[in-house]
């Protein structure tokens, strides 16, 4: 589970009972980090490993499933080191991991297999008309490559190539029924997830008055 004001990363053995197994006090880079430590994870099924997302925890932290062992990266990229605020997260089809930038500056990409473990990559943001609290959650969709980040204040969907890294504020209209301010409310969604056949994104409400589902084919 993702320590988000949690003294510690507490892992639950649904196999057995479900036993909570308190894995170590929760890292962070510096006491002006805030409370606010992680508010999202993505579980590598490949190398059996979970990272952990930081939201005021100013490191990205990786736990071994297999032995509990911790570790963290901090070398962020100048574009996000002043403020590497993150919510929400995924990997790609070549073990990637992508972060979603809630105040970061820019999204960031991670190496998360191979010698390169823990390499980061800025990746610039479109122009926006808001700067903070932008994006809460995301929808990969495997069979196109393309990372879709759900708008919290940002006044759109924004899909990323996760070929290129190149990021575009998606053409999509939201419906009519949320009424003509909508580009301009703030905290539209709180997250989001993708159908199993992996064809669309469903954005669960906040301030919305409806879910929103996206065809990933349509981009409607």
């Amino acid at each position: 589970m993702a320590p988000f004001k949690s003294a510690a990363i507490v892992r639950v053995d649904t196999w057995h009972g479900g036993t909570t197994v308190p894995i170590r006090p929760v890292p962070a880079r510096n006491s002006a980090t805030g409370s606010h430590f992680f508010a999202s994870v993505s579980v590598d099924v490949a190398t059996g490993s979970v990272w952990f997302v930081p939201f005021e925890a100013g490191l990205l932290v990786r736990v071994n499933e297999s032995n509990n062992l911790v570790d963290t990266f901090s070398d962020w990229p100048d574009e996000v080191n002043a403020d590497p605020c993150f919510y929400g997260s995924a990997i790609d089809r070549r073990g990637v991991l992508w972060l979603v930038p809630y105040n970061a500056a820019a999204i960031v990409s991670v190496t998360i297999r191979g010698a390169d473990v823990g390499r980061m990559r800025a990746h610039a943001l479109p122009s926006l008309s808001k700067s903070s609290s932008l994006f809460i959650g995301c929808g990969y969709d495997r069979h196109r490559d393309v990372l879709w980040l759900i708008a919290h204040t940002s006044p759109s969907l924004v899909k990323v190539d996760t070929v290129s890294g190149l990021a575009e504020i998606a053409p999509t209209q939201w419906p009519a029924e949320l009424g003509s301010g909508f580009p301009l409310q703030i905290y539209k969604f709180c997250e989001g997830c993708v159908t199993p056949g992996g064809q669309s994104l469903w954005m669960v409400p906040y301030s919305s008055k409806l879910p929103v589902r996206l065809d990933f084919e349509t981009e409607a």
